[in-house]
């Protein structure tokens, strides 16, 4: 649908980040779907943390809501922005104003990256801005030659260590969360 999408996009340029690898199984519909452009959509809804991811890693993000859930009792929301520019603005500012922590997942570069523009976009409302955001992608250092799986792992945005940073933020009181147990 994606794809379709960019094809059919007619007033402006169209960049599409084809990712390596295997993608995660879901099944191709028999007919195309036109979808608007700068919308997200909401997979999970939570009352805890939120999710904003996009491309690959929303399927992170998932496996994060759901280990959080059924392992520390955390409620996980999880955004799939879809598009990096535009942003859906108004649909993350919806969601942030909700949760009491926000976890941006990219699978690029954190520097200049989907997290930078989600934090940029909440600077436009300061209200926002008290949420506490942790930004889950590739630091800004060498990144040696390894499966997609390790290099996930050694950056921190797989979803054990997804799992292991948003308990310990809950746990150091960072974030007041009356309704989850973190455990």
């Amino acid at each position: 649908h994606m794809l379709y999408t960019a094809v059919q996009h007619k007033e402006g340029p169209t960049a599409i980040r084809y990712p390596r690898g295997n993608g995660i199984g879901t099944p191709l519909d028999k007919e195309f779907t036109l979808l608007p452009i700068g919308k997200g959509r909401m997979l999970e809804r939570g009352t805890d943390v939120l999710f904003i991811a996009l491309g690959p890693t929303v399927a992170t993000a998932r496996r994060a809501a759901s280990e959080l859930r059924t392992s520390h009792g955390i409620s996980a929301s999880v955004l799939d922005a879809r598009f990096v520019k535009p942003l859906d603005s108004a649909l993350i500012q919806e969601q942030v104003g909700r949760h009491s922590l926000v976890c941006t997942v990219e699978d690029h570069a954190l520097a200049g990256g989907f997290g930078s523009a989600v934090l940029e976009d909440l600077s436009t409302v300061p209200a926002l801005l008290a949420t506490p955001v942790l930004r889950f992608g590739v630091r800004d250092e060498f990144v040696g030659h390894a499966s997609q799986a390790e290099q996930r792992s050694l950056q921190g945005y797989d979803s054990k260590s997804i799992v292991q940073a948003v308990v310990k933020s809950l746990r150091s009181h960072l974030v007041s969360t009356p309704k989850a147990s973190v455990g």
